[in-house]
């Protein structure tokens, strides 16, 4: 590749950046707690119940939600009592790690188990608890890797939660890739 081609590619990955982190509607990171438990209607721009996310919620606990953006990130966290229940989070990554689950999430007592693959149009990978998946946002005609990431307390039996997540996972990649191309769509229109 030449340094030009280099330095556009750079600069795709930095636009594409800077585009995710301009098409969202909050800034740093926000809470908010809920008195009286209500599923959200929509968590990171993704519809609850389209996708069937309500039985990640632990029926009748209030909860504390909070926002985070970051230059190339959006995260929704969710706890209950001070522990996170449920988060789902998107962030443009130029070699997205489908094997390596987050450092929060890790048990610091041993080895990573290996993930169930689930078939589908995106790579995932999927453990109790936790479900990675690579999908892409369209910037300038141009796809960019977007790495997404669920993490859920409930269903807490594991072959329950492996259920879930896969059942989940590539609705949930579609409406986060749906949402980073219309908004890439909006940002060159104006």
């Amino acid at each position: 590749m030449t340094r030009k081609g280099r330095t556009r590619n750079r600069r795709g990955y930095i636009a594409a950046a800077v585009l995710l982190s301009s098409a969202l509607s909050v800034a740093g990171c926000s809470f908010s707690e809920s008195t009286e438990f209500v599923v959200p209607d929509d968590i990171c721009g993704v519809s609850t119940r389209d996708v069937g996310l309500e039985a990640a919620f632990p029926a009748g606990t209030p909860f504390e939600e909070a926002h985070e953006v970051r230059e190339n990130s959006e995260y929704c966290h969710y706890r209950v009592d001070g522990t996170l229940t449920f988060s789902l989070g998107a962030r443009v990554a130029m070699y997205p790690d489908l094997t390596t689950p987050p450092d929060e999430w890790a048990d610091p007592a041993g080895p990573y188990a290996d993930p169930v693959a689930v078939p589908g149009e995106h790579a995932v990978a999927v453990w109790p608890g936790l479900a990675m998946a690579e999908g892409e946002c369209e910037f300038r005609g141009e796809p960019y890797p977007l790495e997404v990431q669920i993490i859920t307390e409930y269903p807490q039996d594991p072959a329950e939660s492996i259920e879930f997540l896969s059942g989940i996972v590539h609705p949930v990649v579609d409406a986060l890739e749906q949402r980073c191309t219309a908004r890439s769509r909006e940002q060159g229109a104006s």
